[in-house]
């Protein structure tokens, strides 16, 4: 079974080594283990934990946010999505109106 230390779970997932360390600080990752240099190993399940953490820490969900989907069953987890998907949709149009002034400004 492979094993990752944390500095190549970060290059692999795009996380930042205290990210993880604050995954780990509140329990949503565990490391299986250290190798022999005493650093931190992780397994495939907490490899794609973290990147599950990551997706949703991307679509603006806070960490205690995350913690909760990442228990909650299927029904709860696609309600909190379409009520993010809505507030991104607004956040977009936001977006999109800033970049239309912007754009008029410049010209």
């Amino acid at each position: 079974m492979k094993q990752w230390t944390l500095r190549e779970v970060c290059a692999l997932v795009g996380v930042s080594r205290r990210a993880v360390q604050g995954y780990e600080e509140i329990g949503m990752v565990v490391p299986v283990g250290k190798n022999k240099y005493g650093h931190l190993l992780y397994d495939e399940e907490a490899v794609e934990t973290i990147r599950t953490i990551k997706m949703y820490r991307d679509f603006g969900f806070s960490v205690k946010d995350t913690a909760y989907l990442m228990k909650a069953d299927d029904f709860v987890k696609k309600v909190c999505l379409k009520t993010r998907l809505s507030e991104m949709e607004k956040e977009l149009e936001v977006l999109k109106a800033n970049i239309k002034i912007v754009k008029k400004i410049l010209e």
